[in-house]
C-alpha cells in the first residue's frame, strides 16, 4: 500500500487490473527519478509476498522511509 500511495501522490496511480511489479516496471522505464526504488520496492514485496522470503520490520520501516522521501513531480 505504501508504494501505491507514493505512487500516486507522484501522479502514477496504479490500475487495478496491474500488479505491482508489472507497474513498477513500467514507471521504471518511463525514466522516472524514483523509478529504480519503485521497481526494487516492487520485488521486494513479491519475494515476501510469494516467495517465502519474510520482511522484517527494520527492512520495511527503512523502505517506507524511502519511499517517504522519493522525489515527487514538480509543481505545476
Amino acid at each position: 500500500r505504501a508504494l501505491d500511495q507514493c505512487l500516486a501522490a507522484r501522479g502514477h496511480a496504479r490500475p487495478p487490473s496491474r500488479s505491482p511489479l508489472a507497474f513498477a516496471r513500467e514507471v521504471a522505464a518511463r525514466g522516472e527519478p524514483f523509478g529504480a526504488l519503485t521497481l526494487r520496492v516492487a520485488e521486494r514485496y513479491m519475494e515476501a509476498r510469494f516467495g517465502g522470503v519474510p520482511l522484517g520490520g527494520d527492512e520495511l520501516t527503512r523502505l517506507r522511509a524511502e519511499l517517504h522521501d522519493a522525489p515527487r513531480a514538480p509543481a505545476a
